[in-house]
């Protein structure tokens, strides 16, 4: 499985999801580097969702803005699956 495809896979769970809004970020000559894969706002929380397959890392700049976004008070994962993704919806539904 390829990032796209994992992305892809995220992306119709969350259009699943109420009061969930997701933008996808594409890479290209134009975009900021280091900006995570999906951002997303759920119920009036920012969550950055950089995604990743098998032993794959962030790079520096993709850490650093994970860092900055929860410095400014949102939520920032890094995962590797479709379940990590679930994880961080269905334990919000706990609450």
């Amino acid at each position: 499985m390829t990032e796209k495809d994992l992305q892809k896979k995220v992306v119709k769970y969350l259009k699943s999801i109420p009061d969930c809004f997701t933008t996808v970020i594409t890479p290209g000559p134009y975009g900021k580097k280091g900006i995570s894969d999906l951002l997303i706002c759920y119920k009036g929380r920012f969550i950055a969702i950089e995604l990743k397959i098998k032993r794959n890392k962030p790079t520096a700049l993709q850490t650093a803005y994970l860092d900055n976004v929860e410095g400014a008070g949102g939520e920032a994962y890094v995962c590797f699956c479709l379940d990590d993704v679930k994880e961080i919806f269905e334990m919000r539904e706990v609450k």
